[in-house]
C-alpha cells in the first residue's frame, strides 16, 4: 500500500494521457510528456530525446534521504538510461538513478549530498524482461533493489555541482 502522505511523486499508470501524468500524491508534481509514447501498458522512451517532466517543485530537492521505484523493461542498455534524473542533464547536481552499461548493465543511484555526490553501483539488469527496481539513500548508506532482493553496492564519490533543476523520468 503506498502511503500518499510520504510520497512526494507517485505516477499511477491509471492516471495519465498521451501528454500529461497526473502526480497521485498531495504534492501535484504532474509530469509533462516530451515525445515518450504509450506502448503495451507503459510508457516507451526511444533513449533519444523522450521524458517526462514532473517540474522543480522543492519538495522534488533530496539532498539527505529518498526512495525511488520503478518498473523498467530496457529494450536494451547503452550508456547510461535515465530511470529518474533530477539535475539540469548532469548526473552530479541532485540525484539520479540510471542503469551503467559498462558491459555489465548495473543499477546505480547518485545522490548529492550538498559536499559530495555518492553513488552505489550492483546488481545486474536483463534487457527485454520487466524488473522492478529502487534506490535508497538514508543520508548514510545507499541501498539498491533488484526485483526485491537487495544488493549491497560499491558506494564512491566524487566532486559535485550544485544545480538542482526539473525532475525528469526517462531522460
Amino acid at each position: 500500500m503506498i502511503d500518499r502522505d510520504s510520497c512526494v511523486l507517485w505516477l499511477d499508470l491509471k492516471y495519465f494521457s498521451e501528454s500529461y501524468w497526473w502526480d497521485r500524491s498531495r504534492y501535484r508534481n504532474d509530469g509533462v510528456v516530451h515525445g515518450a509514447k504509450w506502448k503495451a501498458n507503459s510508457f516507451y522512451f526511444d533513449g533519444s530525446n523522450d521524458y517526462i517532466d514532473c517540474g522543480s517543485n522543492s519538495y522534488l530537492q533530496f539532498d539527505d534521504k529518498i526512495t525511488i521505484v520503478a518498473w523498467i523493461k530496457p529494450e536494451s542498455i547503452s550508456r547510461y538510461p535515465v530511470i529518474v534524473l533530477n539535475g539540469n542533464n548532469d548526473w552530479r547536481e541532485g540525484y539520479v538513478f540510471y542503469l551503467r552499461s559498462l558491459a555489465d548493465n548495473m543499477l546505480r543511484l547518485g545522490v548529492n549530498t550538498g559536499t559530495k555526490l555518492r553513488y552505489g553501483t550492483a546488481g545486474n539488469i536483463d534487457t527485454e524482461k520487466w524488473t522492478y527496481v529502487a534506490g535508497s539513500f538514508d543520508g548514510s548508506n545507499i541501498y539498491l533493489y533488484i526485483n526485491n532482493i537487495k544488493y549491497t553496492p560499491t558506494v564512491n564519490s566524487a566532486d559535485y555541482t550544485q544545480n538542482m533543476d526539473a525532475t525528469k523520468i526517462g531522460y
